[in-house]
């Protein structure tokens, strides 16, 4: 009789650890992350259900994208609830901005599952102004591509997350 309640309880073990680490992942974790953006990370990912997204490479950004002359981080993540995909960047000095993930955003709507390239374009290289004058950015912006279709710059104004169309 015990030796039949030590096979199952030897069994039920690493389906238990399997559903904890499920529950784990949901508000996701990463070594990769600077020791400054885990907590916040962490957070932001407990109180709104997200995971992070690694089918980007890389699939974090560092950048100054607020201008304070500090680190940030882009982070592609998922909605767990409704499985899109967004990208959060995350400040050592403000709260966290999110843009995707059910949530509308300029020309690339409430799902970034489309991205399939990104990078950090400095402020000083910035495009996309209007009537023939340059875009002036306060911090860096992120560059979000369909490969062979559209892109656009994603920055900061008034640490308000805005959309540039570059291209289609």
């Amino acid at each position: 009789m015990r030796r039949r309640m030590a096979v199952k309880a030897l069994v039920a073990l690493p389906f238990a650890c399997l559903v904890g680490g499920a529950a784990a992942q949901v508000v996701g974790t990463s070594a990769a992350l600077p020791a400054w953006a885990e907590p916040a990370w962490q957070a932001l990912a407990a109180s709104q259900g997200l995971a992070l997204r690694d089918r980007l490479d890389p699939s974090m950004q560092p950048g100054d994208f607020d201008g304070d002359g500090r680190a940030d981080l882009a982070i592609l993540f998922v909605h767990v609830a409704s499985r899109k995909e967004g990208i959060a960047f995350l400040f050592q000095a403000r709260p966290a901005r999110v843009v995707g993930a059910g949530r509308a955003f300029g020309n690339g709507g409430d799902d970034f599952a489309w991205i399939d390239a990104w990078r950090v374009e400095s402020r000083d290289k910035a495009r996309g102004g209007r009537a023939g004058r340059a875009l002036r950015l306060a911090g860096d912006g992120l560059v979000v591509e369909k490969e062979g279709s559209a892109s656009a710059l994603i920055y900061l104004d008034s640490r308000r997350p805005r959309w540039r169309q570059y291209g289609d």
